[in-house]
């Protein structure tokens, strides 16, 4: 995802996507949620992240599932680092090669290779 392409907080999504569209009052989905109405007003107002528990929550009560709250929330978390770190491009490059798929290879040395962005599941 492009920085200057910023995700919707994951507070504004709830808000906007369950609240608006479901009349659903906030003291309503704090209840439904066991949660107090000043923990739901800090998410709401991304004051507070959607965490793996809220995700969980918000699952039961919203039939969203919660991988889809997580995942909301990462991408916003990861946009606004890098947008806030300028610095993560000074970092130096410590793995280099192509040593991914060498299964004689230590620990380590299996991500030797890999290109930001590569997906976990092309290590096995």
């Amino acid at each position: 995802m492009s920085i200057k392409t910023r995700p919707p907080q994951p507070g504004f999504v709830l808000r906007q996507r369950i609240l608006a569209r479901t009349g659903i009052t906030q003291a309503q989905l704090a209840r439904g949620l066991g949660i107090s109405a000043v923990r739901l007003s800090q998410v709401l107002n991304g004051h507070a992240p959607i965490s793996t528990d809220m995700a969980l929550r918000l699952e039961m009560v919203t039939n969203v599932a919660a991988e889809e709250w997580r995942a909301l929330q990462m991408e916003y978390d990861l946009h606004e680092t890098r947008r806030l770190a300028r610095t993560l491009n000074e970092l130096p490059r410590l793995i280099t090669g192509d040593h991914c798929n060498d299964e004689d290879a230590e620990a380590p040395a299996r991500f030797a290779g890999m290109r930001p962005r590569t997906s976990f599941r092309q290590l096995s």
